[in-house]
């Protein structure tokens, strides 16, 4: 049998429009690819101390992930240096 896991949101907040949950290394994340996963029983007594927060089916959420793109992760100088590489690469 499988054990399910769970995802802890905090629901006090949003990023913008993007829920958040407990980050595998402390803080919170909208990326559940660094969400931290728990067992039922890890998460209840969590749940229990911090009632704001709201457990959510691993599988149920990972079935509705999508790609966003982060604009703390994109450099504007790399993205420069990328559209003038293909430029030059267009023109050759």
């Amino acid at each position: 049998m499988e054990i399910e896991l769970y995802y802890l949101q905090d629901s006090r907040t949003y990023d913008g429009s993007l829920m958040l949950f407990w980050a595998i290394d402390g803080g919170y994340t909208s990326d559940l690819n660094k969400a931290r996963v728990f067992r039922i029983d890890q998460a209840l007594s969590l749940q229990e101390r911090k009632k704001t927060d709201v457990l959510w089916p691993k599988s149920y959420l990972d079935k509705r992930m999508s790609s966003v793109i982060d604009i703390r992760e994109v450099i504007d100088e790399q993205a420069q240096e990328i559209k003038q590489t293909e430029q030059i690469t267009e023109a050759a």
